[in-house]
């Protein structure tokens, strides 16, 4: 049966023959554009439609889904990614004979024959079933180049700088009679348990003040405004600590920190720009993780509240020379997770799910 099933896609490339040559003479002499697309813009959107179009000649006999995703990706110069929830971990067989057919009418009666169907998402063709294509929604409707940028912003700096960042919009209540700046910095580490550094203008500027304020239930950031305002002071966050100074002094730390804002940026686009190629069979989804954090020497890893469901996480994934970025959205595009930047890393946790159908 084997030998009859790659007798049948032996046959199926000697039909296609014309086609495959043209390809690949296309490609010697200028690499296709779909190898090189980016999905931040729509570009490779076109060029797949282009390409969807062309007629194609072919005859499946029994022939495996893998064996038949090889052949559109070796024919068509495009990257496959098929969700295997819709198949259910199986590889049914195809048997279809078409000639002369636009490219895109004979992958909707292959993938039909099977209950599957198939979109355009992130310079893939992803194939799944109606049901899940409905039921599901991308990441984000804005391009990829931003889909990391946002990760970044949603998420950027150390755990300490987020729990930071959290407490900053917690509700506070406090009464000060007459505290020196000093006592309103030894209030907010003792009670808020937040890092305090004063710069040394602050502390001459402020000789002589003090603050008499009584606050109530209002965001600990608005809090600090009406505080320190009592001094002619402002404040701002220097790594984990809230800096306390002169407007000059915090407009000068504000410079600083978007300098280190956008160097941090660069460095994560850089290492999510490098290009890989993953050829994952059932791989579970902590080894996916090791294999791209050794590849590529960024940190990934696999939130630890996923643990119990290890066993169950794997990936089926084959993409050739991709970004990292390209790789990341499609392991956990699969398994219907979530991808944030973290602690200088790339962190895979659970989603949150969305009633919103996908907008294709």
């Amino acid at each position: 049966m084997r030998k009859t099933k790659l007798a049948a896609l032996i046959a199926v490339y000697i039909l296609v023959g014309p086609i495959l040559i043209t390809s690949c003479r296309s490609g010697a002499e200028k690499k296709s554009p779909l190898a090189t697309a980016q999905p931040h813009n729509d570009d490779w959107r076109r060029t797949f439609e282009e390409h969807l179009d062309r007629p194609v000649t072919f005859e499946f006999v029994d022939t495996p889904l893998d064996d038949v995703v090889a052949f559109y990706r070796a024919m068509m110069k495009v990257s496959i990614v098929v969700d295997r929830r819709a198949v259910e971990g199986r590889n049914p067989a195809v048997t279809l004979k078409v000639d002369q057919m636009p490219f895109r009418d004979a992958l909707t009666q292959v993938y039909g024959k099977l209950g599957l169907a198939y979109t355009f998402e992130n310079g893939a063709i992803f194939i799944t079933t109606k049901e899940r294509l409905a039921a599901t929604k991308p990441f984000s409707d804005i391009p990829t180049k931003g889909w990391a940028r946002t990760m970044f912003e949603l998420k950027h700096g150390s755990t300490e700088q987020r729990r930071m960042a959290a407490a900053l919009d917690d509700p506070v209540s406090f009464d000060f009679r007459a505290m020196s700046l000093g006592q309103v910095a030894e209030h907010v580490r003792e009670h808020m348990k937040l890092k305090v550094v004063i710069d040394p203008s602050a502390t001459d500027t402020s000789k002589g003040y003090v603050a008499s304020v009584r606050i109530n239930n209002l965001k600990l950031r608005t809090g600090l405004d009406v505080v320190l305002g009592c001094f002619g002071l402002e404040w701002t966050v220097r790594d984990d600590a809230i800096f306390i100074g002169t407007p000059e002094a915090v407009e000068a730390q504000g410079r600083a920190n978007q300098a280190l804002y956008d160097e941090a940026q660069r460095r994560l686009q850089a290492a999510l720009d490098q290009r890989v190629s993953v050829d994952f069979i059932a791989t579970p989804l902590a080894d996916v993780a090791a294999y791209l954090s050794d590849k590529t020497k960024l940190d990934v890893t696999v939130d630890e509240r996923l643990d119990e469901r290890l066993t169950d996480l794997d990936v089926t994934l084959k993409l050739d020379d991709v970004t990292l970025e390209h790789v990341l959205y499609w392991t956990t595009r699969l398994l219907d997770l979530n991808c944030t930047v973290a602690d200088g890393g790339v962190l895979i946790s659970e989603r949150e799910h969305s009633d919103t159908p996908a907008s294709q």
